[in-house]
């Protein structure tokens, strides 16, 4: 089958391309969109239904539709398909990214098996479906990477959807981050801190996050800073940015799938 006509394309997941494995999807795909958690009740004798909007979304199936062309150097149809599963293998999320939808990635993980519909005239080629389980919302490629806080201190978000940006401080001492006005403590710290989404702030030791420091921090309204939808948002260390040797952010822009 000819993949240089433009209907095909790779995807990059946990740190290789499909196409290293031969692997190409068709393009474009049929996207599956988020649902909304409602909560919906209906009373008799009123015309609709009450609805209860709970904020948050469900996971999505996105099912990729694939050619595979086994190449040379797995000698079987099982050494390919054992490499195959050992590629997409993990327990946690990871970026998924479609070369031909380059500026957004999906956050993903494989709970179901691929399939492989191998060619009955050539052993060599096949084939089927790769199907990720995916969080609802798609991150920006320019905002899933650790970068310096803005040097203007403002920030201007331009997705319909409110950001919910990681931290990481390397610090000896106090200091207050300011995010749109509202004041985050970091007291008594010591070298590195991350402050996640969820509001949880760890220490780092060889590479694996260790010491949960959150009796060190004293978050506004006892949630992580995050950064309004279409606005301009001001990020500032306010005081103690003497104690600082380095604040960055992982902005993790979004938008709904």
């Amino acid at each position: 089958m000819d993949i240089s006509n433009g209907n095909w394309t790779s995807l990059i997941y946990r740190n290789h391309k499909s196409s290293d494995f031969g692997i190409y999807i068709r393009w474009p795909f049929t996207l599956t969109h988020a649902i909304p958690d409602y909560n919906k009740s209906h009373i008799n004798g009123r015309n609709g239904d009450f609805i209860q909007d709970e904020g948050s979304y469900q996971n999505v199936t996105e099912t990729f539709d694939i050619i595979a062309f086994k190449p040379s150097k797995y000698p079987s149809q099982f050494e390919y398909e054992a490499a195959i599963t050992q590629w997409l293998q993990g327990n946690d999320y990871d970026y998924l990214k479609v070369e031909k939808f380059s500026s957004y990635v999906f956050e993903a993980i494989v709970d179901s098996s691929y399939t492989l519909n191998w060619d009955e005239n050539d052993p060599n080629q096949a084939t089927g479906q790769l199907i990720f389980d995916c969080k609802p919302f798609y991150k920006r490629t320019d905002g899933i990477y650790y970068q310096p806080l803005p040097q203007s201190q403002e920030v201007y978000n331009t997705e319909k959807v409110p950001a919910i940006p990681d931290w990481h401080f390397v610090c000896k001492g106090d200091f207050t981050l300011t995010v749109n006005e509202f004041p985050y403590e970091f007291n008594g710290i010591t070298g590195d801190i991350w402050l996640d989404g969820d509001g949880n702030a760890r220490s780092v030791q060889n590479g694996d996050y260790t010491t949960l420091l959150n009796s060190h921090i004293l978050l506004a309204n006892n949630t992580a800073p995050y950064i309004g939808p279409k606005s301009n948002n001001t990020i500032a260390i306010t005081s103690g940015a003497e104690n600082v040797t380095k604040a960055e952010y992982r902005p993790n822009w979004g938008r709904l799938i």
